[in-house]
């Protein structure tokens, strides 16, 4: 009922979260609450008071961007903004390229898997962006989520039906001095609302 402070660790709750351990490396934090409803709350930690350096917190305000602005898009429809996440494909172009890591490709047919880096002409969700933005931190991906953040911003419930063409003639239109704003507003004011401020942030 409150996250002032946290409960207690759970001993069953904690010895699971100790078991993933012996095989991972010793720097993971972990914080753990589970809020399942109609059970008790439950809290388990590893090192959770160990500092580390957000080299990829950036990601997690593009992330906060694009929820931001499919709820703009949807205010009323979570299962819209899934669906838009899943259906909306975009081209990678050159926002992607020039990132050393890599990202899983899958062939349905041979049931092959193959990593590499993203080409221009790499094709993915929305879902698929985003996951290679989190999972594997892959900033190209990043640079195309924060660009389809902007695309979202400009054209609302237009976005959807946005071709590729209109996408790349509105960033050919736009000073920079404008896109810089603009990137940076659509990162920056979902934070802000949850009250991170431009010092903390």
């Amino acid at each position: 009922d409150s996250l002032e402070t946290l409960p207690e660790t759970d001993p069953v709750l904690q010895k699971k979260l100790n078991a993933m351990f012996p095989n991972l490396h010793e720097s993971y934090s972990v914080a753990l609450l589970d809020i399942t409803p109609g059970k008790k709350t439950r809290y388990a930690c590893r090192q959770e008071t160990r500092g580390f350096q957000p080299g990829s917190v950036g990601k997690l305000a593009i992330l906060s961007g694009l929820f931001a602005e499919l709820q703009r898009i949807y205010p009323y429809s979570f299962e819209k903004r899934q669906e838009l996440l899943k259906t909306k494909f975009v081209r990678a172009g050159r926002w992607a390229i020039s990132d050393s890591h890599t990202v899983p490709f899958f062939d349905t047919e041979t049931l092959q898997l193959v990593k590499r880096t993203v080409k221009e002409d790499d094709v993915f969700s929305l879902y698929e962006w985003a996951d290679h933005m989190v999972s594997v931190s892959n900033n190209g991906a990043a640079s195309v989520l924060w660009r389809e953040v902007l695309l979202m911003r400009q054209f609302g419930s237009a976005y959807p039906d946005l071709t590729e063409e209109q996408a790349s003639q509105f960033f050919k239109s736009l000073p920079k001095s404008t896109l810089s704003v603009m990137a940076n507003e659509a990162v920056n004011e979902p934070l802000l609302k949850l009250g991170i401020s431009k010092e903390e942030w």
